[in-house]
């Protein structure tokens, strides 16, 4: 056996190629939805920050519109192709108050308020919705005698976002 060469044939390199293309196709797949997945929550957060920003301009008297595109904001070039919109439903919670020094309840309490619920979509169609509350007035059942002067409002008492609800894309 002194004429026999050492080395690979041509079958083994040939195989070799292909188990690593295959892989090397397994992981740029991987790094392909990596990207993408960034570029979700890339478009979640910015999402978030609009519809907060929004938020914020509705329950402070700013912004008395009911939809729109950011364009005409302040917030920069960047969200021009973003869209909102805004919906409010008036909603009463009764309840009984709370003495803060003894934690005694007295009195049932009654508070109308608006649900403010804010949806900014994004240029791939990607929607975030942001519910607030504005409440409007309080009032109370029970002890009539008591100073209801600092439940009641003229719609100043807001509350900052409570709930965020996103697609699941």
């Amino acid at each position: 056996m002194t004429g026999m060469r050492r080395g690979f044939t041509l079958i083994e390199v040939l195989v070799a190629l292909a188990i690593l293309a295959l892989a090397v196709v397994y992981l740029l797949t991987i790094r392909n939805e990596a990207i993408e997945t960034a570029g979700d929550a890339l478009d979640v957060r910015r999402l978030d920050m609009l519809a907060r920003w929004k938020m914020e301009e509705i329950l402070s008297g700013k912004e008395r519109g009911t939809g729109g595109s950011f364009k005409d904001d302040d917030v920069g070039r960047d969200y021009e192709d973003f869209r909102w919109s805004v919906s409010r439903n008036p909603v009463t919670v009764r309840g009984a108050r709370e003495n803060t020094e003894t934690g005694e309840k007295s009195g049932a309490q009654e508070v109308r308020a608006t649900q403010v619920k804010i949806t900014v979509t994004s240029p791939s169609g990607r929607e975030l919705v942001l519910v607030g509350y504005e409440y409007e007035e309080a009032k109370r059942g029970g002890d009539e005698n008591e100073d209801t002067s600092a439940d009641s409002g003229s719609g100043g008492g807001q509350v900052p976002v409570t709930e965020s609800e996103g697609d699941d894309r």
